[in-house]
């Protein structure tokens, strides 16, 4: 049986404040956390790494994907997730190295958490991924903001998926 640890507001409230003090490695570290703290609590997803090096690259946290749901089962069995908790959008160069270490692992999706989103070049790489079957998911603080219960988390990323498989729904690459 898979339990999911319980949800505060008020503490996950906490993390999103505290993500904006210290310095730049102690805000991403609590942003990390913060992200931590929403996988934690989807039925299905358990954290089984932090700060794992792949190659001459580290991804923040990776996920293990035990769900027996159909619609999170689609995110596939390994989950990478990566944090950037910059006051600019993250551009396309972190979506190639995404893309890299995604080809690398032969995962399906990649959580980022990217506090202020992605350059519209970067929401075009990741257009260009999920015609090739990689699917990053771009997860903000605004959304993160709009949380008010557990269930939230895994409505959050089930509507960034379906944001992505909308994009390229009617996409002629995808015929080859």
């Amino acid at each position: 049986m898979n339990h999911t640890k319980t949800f505060e507001l008020s503490d996950f409230r906490g993390l999103l404040d505290a993500s904006e003090a210290g310095t730049a490695y102690q805000k991403g570290m609590i942003w990390e956390e913060t992200a931590a703290y929403m996988l934690e609590r989807i039925e299905g997803l358990k954290i089984n790494g932090r700060r794992l090096r792949v190659d001459r690259q580290e991804i923040d946290l990776c996920c293990v994907n035990v769900s027996v749901k159909e619609e999170l089962w689609k995110l596939g069995a390994l989950i990478l997730v990566e944090c950037k908790n910059w006051s600019s959008k993250a551009d396309v160069s972190v979506i190639r190295s995404i893309g890299q270490i995604m080809y690398m692992k032969g995962t399906t999706a990649t959580l980022l958490f990217s506090k202020q989103g992605v350059t519209s070049e970067a929401k075009d790489e990741i257009l260009q991924l999920a015609l090739k079957g990689e699917y990053v998911l771009c997860i903000t603080k605004s959304d993160l903001l709009a949380v008010r219960e557990k269930e939230d988390f895994n409505k959050l990323l089930l509507r960034k998926w379906c944001e992505v498989e909308e994009r390229i729904a009617d996409d002629v690459r995808l015929l080859g």
